[in-house]
């Protein structure tokens, strides 16, 4: 998640069983984004998974975080997905 060309990788990790999820940002979204930024979709989604609302919460931090990724980190053309959209070990 940190081998993006411009360190803009992010990842919102859900845990259900432990009922637990983390936000990870790389350096140039942290950045922009500020703790701030990251306390706020932290917020976003304990209040929601709180009350149950599990989609809910992910599409508002989603939302939120991408708002910010647009705004610093707008599309180029040529651009492509640099991240697997899937779970890798790395060894």
């Amino acid at each position: 998640m940190d081998k993006t060309a411009q360190k803009n990788g992010v990842l919102i990790l859900i845990a259900v069983t432990q009922k637990k999820f983390a936000i990870v940002g790389d350096e140039g979204i942290d950045r922009f984004m500020g703790q701030e930024g990251w306390n706020s979709v932290r917020d976003i989604l304990s209040s929601r998974f709180a009350q149950g609302r599990f989609a809910e919460g992910l599409v508002e931090a989603v939302h939120e975080v991408s708002r910010v990724l647009a705004d610093h980190f707008p599309p180029v053309e040529g651009d492509r997905n640099e991240l697997p959209n899937t779970v890798v070990e790395e060894h």
